[in-house]
């Protein structure tokens, strides 16, 4: 197997992301292996809008709705903001997922529900979304998700946007 086997079956901005990267079929072999089957939870960060600093507290908040089976932090590669979020990452056993490219308005969120639609259909036994946050745009894809019967949780701070509170099932705050 050659080290850019990995990339067969990625398209589009996902492809240019995992081309851009550098990394070995090993390295995509290790960030798969972080997946843990028997999970029920899967956890998104938008690292953009999400102090490093509560990592702990979204792992908290995220464990008591089950087992995570994927948990990620988004942010764009050379983002200051979202730069410490790589150290915190790899403390807490999170992917870390830095795009790059042109900047681009909502990228982060894009990849983030694209992510969110992928984990379910690749992890069947996910049964709850919990997604760290604060803007109101991921409010049509929570919906989207709890009328497939996903229990949607939102973990943020008071300063969150109301639609995106109305919208969950659970919100967690920091």
């Amino acid at each position: 197997m050659s080290d850019w086997d990995f990339l067969w079956g990625l398209e589009g901005q996902e492809l240019l992301d995992a081309m851009a990267t550098g990394a070995t079929y090993e390295e995509w072999a290790y960030i798969e292996a972080q997946e843990h089957e028997d999970g029920n939870i899967a956890l998104f960060i938008d690292g953009e809008n999400i102090s490093n600093k509560l990592a702990k507290q979204i792992l908290e908040k995220a464990n008591y709705y089950g087992t995570l089976a994927v948990s990620k932090v988004y942010g764009l590669q050379k983002a200051e903001c979202t730069k410490k979020w790589t150290e915190k990452a790899k403390e807490n056993d999170i992917e870390d997922i830095r795009l790059c490219g042109a900047p681009e308005k909502n990228k982060v969120d894009k990849k983030i529900i694209k992510d969110m639609k992928k984990a379910i259909l690749k992890h069947r036994q996910i049964d709850t979304i919990c997604l760290a946050a604060h803007d109101g745009g991921y409010a049509n894809v929570l919906k989207e998700l709890r009328d497939l019967g996903l229990t949607t949780v939102i973990i943020g701070t008071p300063k969150m946007s109301k639609k995106l509170k109305d919208i969950c099932d659970e919100f967690e705050e920091l």
